[in-house]
């Protein structure tokens, strides 16, 4: 699928390509291969399907999944993205660093859901970890630049300020059983 996706990128020209994305030690499919493993931990963790839609140049547009969550309204659906960060040797030792979940200013939404998941290189695995809605990143108005991303500005939260992901699962519109089993 990450090939699928950077061949479409890459038939679209320059606007195709999400740069901000775009490590400097690693090339633009690998980012996306990573990107599709974490997203896979999240499908695994909350019985999601990983969303296959290739749009004509930004990937799957920031709509990984969409999660039915009980709010104070009522039960509502929310998009969630996910945001993979490379552990090149130690997720310990980038903790301790002060590691962040970061989201472009431009692309940030208030009511989606921001997953923070990390890339194990040592293990070619993901892990989703922790999520804040961009609301919270929105208002609390961190902001970082980064070298070697075309996006100027990122909102950013501590990995330690963002929530559990226990709280996501709790608030989850779980499916009711059928007689044969889960729905498809």
């Amino acid at each position: 699928m990450a090939s699928a996706i950077y061949q479409n990128h890459v038939k679209n020209g320059p606007n195709g390509w999400d740069a901000h994305h775009i490590a400097s030690e690693i090339g633009y499919e690998e980012a996306l291969r990573r990107g599709l493993l974490a997203e896979c931990d999240f499908a695994r963790q909350f019985s999601c399907k990983v969303n296959e839609e290739i749009l004509l140049s930004h990937g799957d547009g920031g709509v990984d999944f969409q999660l039915d969550l009980v709010t104070s309204q009522g039960v509502r659906r929310f998009t969630v993205n996910v945001k993979a960060k490379s552990v090149q040797k130690s997720w310990d030792g980038l903790r301790q660093s002060g590691t962040h979940l970061r989201v472009p200013v431009a692309e940030c939404k208030p009511l989606t859901i921001y997953v923070f998941a990390i890339y194990l290189e040592p293990t070619d695995d993901a892990e989703v970890l922790a999520w804040d809605w961009g609301r919270t990143l929105i208002r609390q108005n961190e902001r970082r630049q980064f070298e070697g991303g075309a996006q100027p500005w990122n909102y950013v939260r501590l990995f330690e300020d963002l929530r559990d992901l226990e709280e996501l699962k709790r608030r989850m519109v779980v499916p009711a059983l059928t007689r044969n089993g889960p729905p498809r």
